[in-house]
C-alpha cells in the first residue's frame, strides 16, 4: 500500500468526465476547483480514486441535481467487477437503490462475459428489496430472494466535496483507519475534451399498470429523483384469487408517501386521502377503474366520454 511518512494510507483523487478503463486514464480531466463548482451547482462530474501501488479504480458519478451518485470499481484487468446506485432522498443522506457484482472466472476473461456469475440486490425505502443471484450469468438460472440488507447498509451519508472516504462504504470496502485523500495534479493537466461515460436517470416520472382479468392490477412507477415505487390495486382479490402474499396491504400502505412525492415530482398535486382510499379498495366491479381513480387522486386528469359516469370506490 502507499504510505506517507506518517504510515496512512494515501489514495490519489482526480476529477473529470469518467473513467476510460481502455487507456487507464481520467476521461475528460477537470480541476478539483471545476469539480467543486460543478459540485456547488449540482451538475455531473466523475470522481476517480486510485493507489499507487493497487489496481483496483474506483469511479463516482456525481450529479446532484438529479440527486444521483454512481459508482463503478474496476479490477487490475480494466473490467468492472462492481457498480452501486444511490439516489439523495434527504438532504443529508443517500440510500443504496442497486448494486451488482460480477465474479470472473480467470483473469481472461472479458468484462461482463456472458458466463461470468453476477449478484444483484435491488433495494427500497420501504425495508423491501430482492436479491437475484445467476452464478452463470446468461448462461444459466437464477436465484430470487427478499434481500437481507440491514437500515445501516441501505443509508449512508450524503459525501460533501473532498469527503470521498465516504464512498468506500456503500461498496463494502473497508476503509483504514488512517487514509490520506491526495489530488492527482498530473491527472488535471492536459487532456481531450470528452462527454460523460455514465448519465444519471433522465426523463419525466412514468407510471405502468398491469390489469390481470379486470380484477387485480398490478402497479409500478419510478421517477430519476428516487427508487421506484409498487403497489397492488384490489389486495383482498389479488390474496384471495392471485396467490399475493399477505403483506400486499402493509406494502400498499407503505406506498403512499413515495406515491406521493412520485406525483409532486411530476408536477402533480396530489390528494394523499384519496390516493390512500384508492390502494385499499376493491374493484367494483372492474380493475380498470381503480387505474382512473390513481391516477386522478394523484393530480392526473381525464376528459370522460359524454354519459359516462365516475365508478365509486368499493366500501371496505
Amino acid at each position: 500500500m502507499s504510505e506517507n511518512g506518517s504510515g496512512s494510507e494515501i489514495v490519489d483523487v482526480a476529477y473529470g468526465e469518467g473513467w476510460d478503463a481502455g487507456r487507464g486514464a481520467v476521461l475528460g480531466p477537470i480541476s478539483s476547483e471545476a469539480a467543486a463548482a460543478r459540485d456547488a451547482a449540482g451538475e455531473q462530474y466523475a470522481v476517480v480514486l486510485r493507489q499507487a501501488d493497487h489496481p483496483a479504480v474506483v469511479v463516482a458519478h456525481v450529479a446532484w441535481a438529479r440527486h444521483y451518485l454512481g459508482l463503478w470499481v474496476y479490477d487490475a484487468q480494466r473490467r468492472r467487477f462492481l457498480e452501486a446506485d444511490l439516489r439523495r432522498l434527504e438532504a443529508e443522506r443517500v440510500f443504496l437503490t442497486f448494486k451488482r457484482a460480477w465474479a470472473y472466472a480467470s483473469d481472461r476473461t472479458p468484462e461482463f462475459a456472458g458466463d461470468a456469475g453476477r449478484v444483484t440486490v435491488e433495494l427500497r425505502p420501504d425495508g423491501r428489496g430482492v436479491e437475484i443471484v445467476e452464478p452463470q450469468g446468461d448462461k444459466g438460472g437464477s436465484r430470487h430472494t427478499a434481500a437481507d440488507v440491514p437500515e445501516e447498509q441501505r443509508w449512508f451519508p450524503a459525501p460533501g466535496f473532498g469527503q470521498w472516504e465516504g464512498l468506500f462504504a456503500p461498496l463494502g470496502i473497508d476503509v483504514p483507519d488512517r487514509c490520506e485523500l491526495r489530488e492527482d495534479a498530473d491527472a488535471a493537466v492536459g487532456g481531450e475534451d470528452a462527454e460523460p461515460n455514465r448519465r444519471p436517470p433522465e426523463g419525466p416520472p412514468v407510471l405502468v399498470a398491469h390489469v390481470y382479468d379486470s380484477d387485480v392490477v398490478a402497479v409500478e412507477a419510478e421517477s430519476p429523483k428516487g427508487p421506484r415505487w409498487e403497489c397492488v390495486l384490489s389486495p383482498q382479490m389479488a390474496m384471495d384469487s392471485y396467490g399475493a402474499l399477505g403483506q400486499v396491504i402493509e406494502w400498499n400502505e407503505a406506498a403512499l408517501e413515495p406515491a406521493l412525492a412520485w406525483a409532486s415530482e411530476a408536477g402533480r398535486e396530489p390528494d394523499a386521502e384519496a390516493v390512500k382510499a384508492v390502494l385499499s379498495a376493491e374493484a367494483n366491479p372492474f380493475a380498470e377503474d381503480l387505474v382512473r381513480e390513481l391516477a386522478r387522486a394523484l393530480g392526473f386528469c381525464f376528459a370522460r366520454r359524454r354519459g359516462q359516469e365516475r365508478a365509486p370506490l368499493a366500501q371496505q
